[in-house]
């Protein structure tokens, strides 16, 4: 299993200022400047029309599988935040459980 995090539209600055807050990680963090990589990963459907994204998404989370399947995918906001990642856990497991 790999884990990754990726910084998405943000400039020179931003990323560098958020890889400085980041804890010292066994995982890289990526940097998508505009975007498009993330959104070839995002489900259809899975970005209604946010204006905003500093006042909605926070993170979103994503499980790939062997074959390159997305086993899962969320959009966490300020209003549904998820701390203890329940439903990410579950998935990860169940692909895990997998092979």
């Amino acid at each position: 299993m790999k884990v990754v995090a990726v910084n998405v539209k943000e400039g020179d600055a931003e990323y560098r200022e958020y890889v400085s807050r980041m804890p010292a990680q066994s995982f890289p963090v990526l940097r998508d400047p505009n975007g498009a990589v993330s959104t070839s990963f995002t489900p259809a459907n899975a970005q209604p029309g946010v204006v905003d994204r500093t006042q909605v998404v926070v993170t979103s989370n994503l499980v790939i599988d062997k074959k390159g399947k997305i086993r899962f995918f969320t959009l966490l906001d300020t209003q549904h935040f998820d701390a203890k990642l329940v439903h990410l856990k579950r998935s990860l497991d169940r692909v895990i459980e997998e092979g």
